[in-house]
């Protein structure tokens, strides 16, 4: 409970940086996994607190340069982090910043843009959270889909995401929801019953 504690006290207080303040290089933990890599960079998370009962694991970000070998802390998930759904209403995303990040479980980078990767997780045992993260700056947006990714289109610079839904009548059904790497809503197709 003491560490969980310190790790929240270390995002609040890099939560009230500049984003300027980042730009310290840091060492990549030991135990961090590489999860996605392109030519010139390498994409890590690291546990550094374990899921409880009540709250998802504490998961941190890290991009290293291939050619230096620098690395780059992006952000750490916050476990009390509240989801923008009101925000998001009409397919709308949300600008929130990196510390609405509530959980992390997948992470890559979005191929052909110049900086931006995408990041879910499921933080409430039902919703997965999805947000495209600007690496330097940090902007972050929440894209509003409850299922997670499905694909990407890279020639396009689209994300196909998946979300569910409920009829009147009753009943539960998916539907593909397509965005552009800015959050940008598309299209929306129909996937079936649940």
């Amino acid at each position: 409970m003491r560490n969980k504690l310190l790790s929240l006290l270390l995002v609040f207080t890099l939560a009230a940086l500049p984003a300027s303040a980042y730009k310290v290089l840091v060492k990549i933990p030991a135990t961090a996994k590489v999860v996605d890599r392109t030519s010139e960079q390498e994409l890590y998370l690291n546990e550094d607190e374990p899921a409880t009962e009540e709250t998802p694991a504490v998961v941190s970000v890290y991009v290293k340069d291939i050619k230096t070998g620098k690395a780059t802390w992006v952000l750490t998930s916050n476990p009390l982090a509240e989801g923008h759904w009101e925000e998001m209403k009409d397919n709308k995303s949300a600008q929130v910043t990196h510390f609405d990040v509530a959980a992390i479980s997948k992470a890559c980078f979005l191929p052909g843009s110049k900086g931006l990767i995408y990041l879910e997780g499921c933080p409430d045992s039902r919703n997965i959270w999805s947000f495209v993260v600007e690496i330097k700056t940090r902007k972050t947006k929440q894209l509003p889909a409850t299922e997670g990714l499905l694909s990407i289109d890279a020639a396009k610079q689209q994300l196909h995401l998946s979300a569910y839904g409920y009829h009147a009548e009753g009943g539960r059904y998916s539907v593909e929801k397509v965005f552009t790497y800015d959050g940008i809503f598309i299209s929306e197709n129909y996937l079936g019953e649940e």
